[in-house]
């Protein structure tokens, strides 16, 4: 699983978009669940609008802090 740490990310662009959306792609072809952590409103606007803020359960998941983040993993995750 990867935990995506968003907090210090407080504008992003289209191409900071694509990048994200690559990277996505790349971990969800490969079956890796992640948790968004931290988004600030301008970032999740832009997420919004591209139809990538929202949850997947075991995918893509959302948390409002990385410790939120590692709750929610564990809840999804196999020990």
């Amino acid at each position: 699983a990867v935990i995506l740490d968003m907090e210090a990310v407080p504008v992003m662009d289209v191409s900071g978009l694509v990048a994200l959306e690559s990277a996505l792609g790349k971990l969800q072809s490969l079956g890796i669940p992640v948790v968004r952590a931290g988004v600030r409103p301008q970032p999740a606007r832009i997420l919004r609008r591209a139809g990538r803020l929202h949850e997947v359960p075991g995918r893509f998941v959302l948390a409002g802090s990385v410790a939120e983040a590692i709750e929610k993993l564990r809840s999804i995750q196999p020990r």
